[in-house]
């Protein structure tokens, strides 16, 4: 796992299985991840594998951008794990786009968005 803190967002790319052995390792990244206080862009075009001890760990993830009112984008999910998130029905909830750009654009937009209405 890499962490980058970008000028407007914070990008984490997963590689490799996230397991029982491994969502410790995502879920302190993220927690990390989630200190600046920016949204965060989770590049999982690098996982192979996703069990539900890792979707548990992008759930509470997401749930706890979203009290601190930031957003997690997830982007670039390879098909066996994107089979999880579907079978589940997180994949809407989570906010799954299928490049890293589109979920950039997204993270734009509700800026926007937000302002707009500020």
């Amino acid at each position: 796992m890499t962490c980058r803190q970008l000028a407007t967002y914070t990008a984490l790319r997963v590689s490799g299985e996230v397991d029982a052995t491994t969502s410790t390792r995502l879920e302190a990244e993220l927690s990390r991840a989630l200190e600046p206080g920016k949204p965060i862009v989770v590049d999982l075009s690098g996982m192979t594998f996703l069990d539900s001890g890792g979707l548990a760990v992008l759930l509470r993830a997401h749930q706890g951008a979203e009290q601190r009112g930031h957003e997690l984008r997830l982007a670039a999910l390879d098909a066996r794990p994107a089979r999880l998130l579907k079978l589940t029905g997180m994949m809407a909830y989570l906010h799954v786009h299928p490049t890293i750009q589109d979920a950039v654009t997204a993270l734009t937009a509700t800026e926007q968005h937000l302002a707009a209405g500020a």
